[in-house]
């Protein structure tokens, strides 16, 4: 029987069960299934959340909180980004990747990735 202070045991397990990648590694012409059904699954509880009114709640979150976690999504989706954006293959392993190979960025450049971030950034700028 767990103790009240041994948290990690159920947190792994919980973890362990939410987390779809060994059945798809596992599987791989079920991954196509799996995509489909988990976005029906939330377009269906998007309605079901309209149906009953539930976007009511949405007031009740502060603004901070809002603001606070929409700054860390925006963070990390430049963290993912900046590889690429630099000229080089995105590194395996999300954001700690990228984070752990910040310093080896600019060993191995390849230009046309650059030139395309480049012109990119310049249509933005040009556009606004």
């Amino acid at each position: 029987m767990p103790k009240i202070s041994d948290t990690a045991r159920p947190l792994k397990i919980g973890s362990s069960m939410m987390n779809p990648a060994p059945t798809i590694a596992a599987n791989p012409e079920q991954g196509l299934a799996m995509a489909f059904t988990t976005v029906m699954l939330a377009g269906l509880f998007q309605i079901l959340f309209g149906i009953f009114k539930l976007g009511r709640f949405v007031t009740l979150m502060p603004y901070t909180v809002v603001s606070g976690f929409m700054t860390g999504i925006g963070f990390i989706l430049i963290i993912i980004q900046l590889p690429p954006l630099l000229g080089h293959a995105a590194p395996a392993g999300g954001v700690l990747g990228s984070l752990g190979n910040g310093g080896r960025l600019g060993s191995t450049r390849r230009a046309y990735g650059l030139g395309i971030a480049t012109d990119v950034l310049a249509v933005f700028k040009a556009s606004s």
